[in-house]
């Protein structure tokens, strides 16, 4: 650009400074190309790209009551794993939650008799006492048992509630005698609804 000052000034004045200006719009979303998104949108565009991350949030992590989060509470028995003698480890709710299984997994596989494992539900109440423990599956049958050979075993609980304050109590049924199943470590997976 050549000419007198004044000139250059008047031609610089007329420039359309728009992206510069916080209030104002350029480009749409959808005029905004996405490069590089290692695979994880189809869309070309970053409406496209937004659309469907919104979806994705919205089928993972919805269901008819609304949004959740997945919770795992985890319990573990260091050392060989012995029958259970009335005394479990004791988790603490701290939201209301449902839990929807339960895993159970050694270092060592047992031998002889399986690992099964127990978990159950002492409801709060106003008093601050304890009342009522039910265990979260409906049968034996249902419960985590690590089979000899094994290291690991889910179970099928029916849906229990928890309530703030509950207490989920985790128990060892039953264990091999010889002891050579041992760090045992048992996740109670729960969903929380979040509003």
């Amino acid at each position: 650009m050549s000419g007198s000052w004044t000139e250059c000034t008047s031609a610089v004045a007329t420039l359309d400074y728009g992206h510069l200006d916080g209030n104002s719009g350029k480009h749409d979303a959808s005029e905004i190309d996405v490069e590089g998104s290692g695979g994880y949108y189809t869309a070309a565009d970053v409406e496209g790209a937004l659309a469907q991350l919104d979806s994705a949030l919205s089928d993972h992590v919805s269901d008819a009551e609304g949004y959740y989060a997945v919770r795992s509470l985890v319990a573990q028995v260091p050392g060989p794993v012995y029958t259970d003698t009335g005394q479990g480890i004791v988790l603490l709710a701290d939201a209301a939650m449902t839990v929807e299984s339960v895993a159970a997994h050694v270092l060592g596989t047992p031998d002889g008799d399986p690992v099964t494992v127990d978990v159950h539900l002492a409801h709060y109440s106003d008093s601050a006492t304890w009342t009522g423990t039910a265990s979260v599956f409906a049968a034996e049958a249902d419960r985590p048992s690590i089979e000899s050979g094994s290291y690991c075993a889910l179970g099928a609980p029916s849906a229990a509630t928890v309530s703030p304050n509950d207490r989920i109590i985790v128990y060892v049924d039953t264990a091999s005698a010889g002891g050579l199943a041992r760090d045992l470590t048992v996740e109670v997976r729960c969903r929380q609804h979040v509003t």
